[in-house]
């Protein structure tokens, strides 16, 4: 788990939401997901899950002991 998180993933559900209903976000409301059914809903989780997982490993070295990510990104802007 990365501190966070959840702000990655809210926009990730947002559109699954949005795609799925054909709604404006600013549409969106419980309604929503009561009227989904579960293995829709559960389509839309691991949508989400599987974004997220590739977004995470494209930075997951930002988040490990040392954070080499990080480092070689500070590098490359003393670079420029």
């Amino acid at each position: 788990y990365v501190q966070g998180l959840n702000d990655v993933l809210l926009p990730l559900i947002v559109v699954g939401l949005v795609d799925e209903s054909g709604r404006l976000v600013e549409e969106l409301d419980a309604g929503l997901l009561a009227s989904l059914s579960e293995e829709r809903l559960g389509e839309i989780e691991a949508d989400c899950y599987w974004c997220l997982t590739k977004i995470l490993s494209e930075i997951f070295d930002h988040y490990t002991h040392g954070q080499p990510g990080i480092q070689r990104m500070v590098q490359r802007l003393k670079e420029i």
